[in-house]
C-alpha cells in the first residue's frame, strides 16, 4: 500500500518596512491607519524573469507621493529598498513573471490628525502567467464611467489607497457587461481607465492626459 504523502503549500511572505515577515508579523488591520482613514498610498511594481523592473523610477515616484502625503521618508535608501523587494521575489519563488505590490502608509494612532509621520509599508508579491508584457490586439470594449469625476487636487496624481471612484467604475463597467471603463477629472478631461493609463498616437505623435489637456 503506497504511504499517503502531504506537501503542504507554500506561505506567502511579506515585507514589513523592508523586512522579510510571515502573515502572522504583519500589522493588525483594524489598528492601522491605511484601514481606519485611508491614510497612505500604493505602487505596483512588475516582476520579469524573477526581477523586479524599472525600481530607481517606482523609488522616485514613491518619494514624490510620500513628500505629497506628508510622511516621514528617513532612514531608508534605494539600495536597500531594491534590495528588499528581491528578497521578497526570492522568498515567494517568484523566477519568472510576477507583480509586487507595495502599500505605504502613515504609522501610529491619532485621528483625522495623526499622533506621528512616521512611515509604515507592506510589500506582497504574486506570480503572473506571463513574464514579459503581452499585447492586447483584439482591444477592450469600454466606455465612459458618468457617474463620478476625479477631484483635481495635490494628490490627485498619486495612487491613493482610497480609491473609491475606481471600484464604483469597475462596478458599473461589469454591470453595463465592459470591460473596463474610462475615467474623467473635474475638468471634464478622459485622464485614465480603471487599470491603465491611457496614450494616444496621432499623426506620429504620443500623447497622455499628464502631458495636456487637450484630450
Amino acid at each position: 500500500m503506497e504511504r499517503f504523502k502531504w506537501t503542504p503549500e507554500p506561505r506567502p511572505k511579506f515585507l514589513v518596512n523592508g523586512q522579510i515577515a510571515g502573515t502572522a508579523d504583519l500589522p493588525h488591520a483594524i489598528q492601522n491607519r491605511a484601514f481606519l482613514y485611508g491614510d497612505g498610498f500604493f505602487e505596483s511594481v512588475r516582476i520579469c524573469y524573477g526581477k523586479p523592473q524599472l525600481v530607481p523610477f517606482h523609488w522616485n515616484r514613491i518619494q514624490s507621493s510620500l513628500r505629497a502625503h506628508k510622511m516621514d521618508a528617513s532612514g531608508w535608501n534605494l539600495f536597500h529598498f531594491e534590495l528588499a523587494l528581491h528578497e521578497l521575489c526570492d522568498a515567494n519563488g517568484i523566477d519568472e513573471g510576477g507583480r509586487i505590490r507595495l502599500t505605504f502608509f502613515r504609522d501610529g494612532g491619532g485621528r483625522y490628525t495623526p499622533n506621528t509621520d512616521k512611515l509604515c509599508w507592506i510589500g506582497e508579491a504574486e506570480k503572473l502567467p506571463h513574464c514579459e508584457f503581452v499585447l492586447n490586439e483584439q482591444g477592450l470594449a469600454v466606455d465612459v464611467f458618468p457617474e463620478m469625476k476625479k477631484l483635481q487636487d495635490p494628490l490627485a496624481n498619486f495612487k491613493n489607497i482610497s480609491a473609491s471612484i475606481y471600484v464604483q467604475a469597475g462596478l458599473w463597467a461589469k454591470e453595463q457587461a465592459l470591460e473596463d471603463a474610462l475615467l474623467k477629472n473635474t475638468g471634464n478631461h478622459i485622464i485614465e481607465s480603471t487599470t491603465s493609463n491611457l496614450f494616444l498616437v496621432s499623426n506620429g505623435v504620443l500623447t497622455h492626459p499628464v502631458w495636456t489637456e487637450d484630450l
